[in-house]
């Protein structure tokens, strides 16, 4: 899903962030010709804080707010073909991050169509600004998506996109980076132009475009999963850049040549810093429950169980992160699910089973399970510092999937004993 915020900059309805913007220039009015002139005197600017050479310069289309919402219509079918994003849906309400009546597509469609300000579209090369802008947004956009722009030329952004879509932590930490350099970037820029020698309203624009995307979040209505994924690139992108950049590099473009690949990087710098790779791992869900069909494979990340916890008063569940894997199967009208998640010590892993537990309806301890009926159960059981939640899996394949777990080797797991639903132990 975050794969799309990749080139969307959200600034709608921030009064603030547009005084700010009216007080550091003055415009003339954003006709087309007018736009175009900006995009050609804009983007040497943009390539000179990115310390790059000046690219060819991508095709500028201005289009309506309505042709906007047509185009990313068209972005979100090339990213989520068939029913890849109602599959998402299904594992993110299978372990609660959602609720079961959303309809996330259409959540998707309608926040994306109201938050757009202006995209690049890195699959045709080309810049889309919005008609409708105020004069002073259309020049941090387009200094914004310019570096997206140079971000492409220098990286690929429809591969690296691709590649992430396997991992829901991938997407939003790949996102995270790449905003948050942007919108660096944009601040940079504009910044520039009005005589910012001390850096210091450069500082106030990145930091406002970040409060922007969170105000949009917030005003949306959307679902809080949808909001963490509107919001995140921006705000915990932008703390980003601040923690890495440097006096000669004050977008911390320096990000682009080691971009971080989880959100728990994103998070701790010192884990992007000590560049400390997530635990991998597959559980193999599909054939411990035979007859059943593969319908999703994700990694979730430190940032979606920080927000699982939060919306259901668990608290901060998710430092000592070291990795996950969830994968939803089906047969028939059933769907099951199994979620291992890594942590750094195994009372980590103790606290996640308890509240997961808590949350299943399960028996009030570390390893507990709750029955659903119709021979299929729920529960958390816990192997040294990592954790197994299983989701109406059949009561007849518990011992089966929990004696078969070796998700993130031996380094966190420890050999698992036989275990039913309602009496588990460590």
């Amino acid at each position: 899903m975050p794969a799309l915020l990749l080139s969307l900059l959200l600034l709608q309805s921030d009064e603030t962030l547009l005084r700010e913007l009216q007080s550091l220039s003055a415009l003339a009015p954003t006709d087309e010709r007018t736009l175009h002139a900006m995009v050609e005197q804009t983007l040497p600017r943009v390539a000179k804080v990115m310390r790059a050479s000046t690219p060819k310069r991508p095709t500028v289309k201005v289009v309506s707010r309505a042709a906007a919402a047509d185009r990313l219509k068209t972005v979100l079918a090339r990213e989520y073909p068939g029913d890849r994003l109602a599959r998402l849906g299904a594992a993110l309400k299978a372990v609660r991050l959602i609720d079961r009546q959303i309809d996330l597509q259409q959540e998707v469609l309608e926040m994306y169509a109201t938050n757009v300000g202006g995209f690049y579209d890195p699959h045709d090369r080309t810049l889309y600004l919005l008609a409708d802008q105020p004069a002073v947004m259309q020049q941090l956009a387009i200094a914004h998506e310019l570096a997206h722009a140079i971000q492409d030329e220098q990286l690929g952004l429809e591969r690296l996109t691709r590649e992430a879509m396997r991992s829901e932590d991938a997407q939003l930490a790949l996102s995270a980076a790449l905003e948050g350099n942007a919108q660096a970037v944009a601040a940079e820029v504009v910044g520039s132009e009005s005589g910012d020698e001390d850096g210091m309203a450069g500082a106030l624009i990145a930091e406002s475009t970040a409060l922007s995307a969170s105000l949009a979040a917030q005003s949306s209505g959307v679902n809080p999963w949808l909001a963490l994924q509107l919001s995140f690139p921006y705000e915990a992108g932008g703390e980003l850049v601040r923690a890495v950049a440097t006096k000669g590099d004050p977008a911390a473009c320096r990000l682009l040549s080691r971009l971080p690949i989880s959100t728990a990087q994103v998070l701790d710098p010192a884990i992007y810093r000590n560049n400390q790779p997530p635990l991998r791992g597959s559980i193999g869900l599909a054939s411990l429950l035979p007859g059943t069909e593969r319908i999703y494979e994700t990694t979730l990340g430190r940032a979606n169980i920080d927000l699982l916890a939060r919306t259901h008063d668990g608290g901060r569940l998710a430092e000592g992160w070291r990795g996950d894997v969830l994968e939803l199967v089906q047969r028939g009208a059933v769907q099951s699910a199994a979620w291992a998640i890594a942590f750094n010590e195994a009372r980590q892993a103790e606290a996640f089973a308890k509240f997961y537990s808590k949350l299943l309806g399960a028996q009030d301890r570390t390893d507990g399970a709750a029955v659903e009926g119709k021979g299929a159960s729920s529960g958390a059981i816990v192997r040294g510092s990592a954790v197994l939640i299983l989701i109406r899996v059949p009561t007849e394949r518990w011992n089966a999937v929990v004696n078969g777990w070796d998700v993130f080797g031996s380094a966190t797991v420890s050999a698992a004993g036989s275990a039913s639903p309602g009496a588990l132990r460590k």
